[in-house]
Formats: C-alpha cells, structure tokens, sequence
C-alpha cells in the first residue's frame, strides 16, 4: 500500500526510448542516468559500429576512431567544466554517444551502399538518393548534437548548433594534421 502523502515515483524510461527521445529533439540529457558504465557501453558500441565504415585499404580505423571518440570526450568534459557544469558530463557525453549510435545505423548502410560507386561516372540515381539521404541524416545529427548542448549547458539552441558544430570542425582539422585525413 502506498503513502498518500508521498506521490508515486515513476519508473525511469528505457534507455534507448530516451535517447529516440532527444533524436526527436525532446527530453535533455538529464534524463538519462548519469551512469559511467552506461556511457563506456555506448562508446565501446559507437567504436564497433564505426569500425565498419569503408576506408581506403592502407589506412587503420582504430587510431582515428579512438583519437575522434577520446577528443570529443575530452572537449565536452573540458567546455562544461569551464562554465561551471562539470557535474554534467557523464550525461551529456551519453545522451551524445547515443545518439551518435542511433544515427550512425542509420547512415552506415548508406555509407557502405555509396561507397561502391566511388569513381563511376555517372553516379546512378539510387546512389545520388542516398548521398541526399546521407546529408538529411547528417544535417539531423548536427541538429541533435545542438540539441544536447543546448540542454546541457542552458543555451540557446542556436548556440547549442554552433557548439557542436565547433566541436565537428575541431575534430576535422585536428585528425587531418594527425592523420592525414578527416576523422
């Protein structure tokens, strides 16, 4: 029998319907629990998942990808520390690494399907839908990512936008002096 005077405490929603969630531009971070060994789960997954994107036959994914996960960590930590929100950080690179695995499944299989025209003249319209398909997702994620920020660090969501683009092209510029190319 429950106390009337104490109301009943709903359970906490299902990871993925959360993290669908704030895909949907709903919901913030905070609604997720801020729990370590859920974010080194979905970093671990988000690893495996990009490990299949095509690249070029003398290049290694691992470094690259490792480099690309720990610098987004890295730069998220460090930015919502320095506005006084450090106690933040673990939902906030979770909301972020699941969304990123969301929306990585999604563009993989259009990733792998383009690839195969790579050099074909001319590009046939089922691979052109699919590059229009791929920058729909990809200007979605940009979206999302600022949707993040915006809720972690009480933003505009314009600013929250720029951030995460900040963040993109910080990860861009800095793998291309690395490694030669974008990661």
């Amino acid at each position: 029998m429950s106390n009337p005077e104490q109301p009943e405490q709903q359970p906490a929603p299902p990871l993925w319907s959360t993290l669908l969630q704030l895909l949907r531009l709903r919901g913030s971070p905070a609604d997720l629990p801020a729990s370590g060994s859920i974010l080194a789960m979905l970093v671990l997954l988000d690893t495996a998942i990009s490990t299949f994107a095509p690249v070029q036959a003398e290049q290694s994914v691992v470094a690259p990808i490792a480099f690309a996960l720990g610098l987004h960590l890295a730069l998220t930590w460090l930015l919502l520390k320095q506005l006084g929100k450090g106690d933040r950080f673990v939902q906030t690179a979770t909301a972020w690494f699941g969304v990123d695995v969301l929306l990585t499944l999604i563009l993989l299989p259009l990733v792998i399907y383009v690839a195969q025209f790579t050099g074909v003249e001319p590009v046939p319209p089922a691979a052109q839908f699919a590059i229009s398909l791929m920058l729909v997702v990809s200007v979605w994620m940009l979206v999302a990512f600022g949707h993040i920020f915006r809720c972690a660090l009480e933003i505009p969501m314009l600013a929250g936008v720029l951030v995460a683009l900040s963040m993109l092209l910080a990860r861009l510029f800095i793998g291309q002096w690395m490694f030669g190319s974008p990661v």
